[in-house]
């Protein structure tokens, strides 16, 4: 029901310091609208620029109930958010791909 997606290219650590908070907030029972609105806050603190903070866009259902996806799996302390970001790197090297 949502996608979150770059509007540009942006660096790796950028991609993935993003996602590790949209999803720590979105953990915190954050609407999912609210929770990209403080990953850019709590990036923008840590000294990210404008560039790689405000590529990130929120598209479908900003709101509402989650299905429960987000429980921490593995073991203790584990989150499955580094493997969410690198999906998004990988779409990010498929868009390159087929640009032309």
């Amino acid at each position: 029901r949502t996608v979150v997606a770059s509007w540009w290219d942006v660096e790796d650590a950028a991609g993935r310091r993003f996602m590790e908070l949209f999803y720590e907030g979105l953990r915190e029972g954050l609407d999912r609208d609210v929770a990209a609105r403080q990953a850019r806050g709590a990036m923008a603190d840590e000294g990210f620029g404008r560039r790689d903070r405000l590529a990130f866009a929120v598209v479908g259902a900003v709101s509402g109930p989650l299905d429960g996806t987000l429980e921490v799996r593995g073991g203790k302390g584990g989150s499955w958010a580094p493997y969410v970001a690198v999906g998004v790197v990988l779409l990010i090297a498929l868009r390159r791909r087929f640009r032309s």
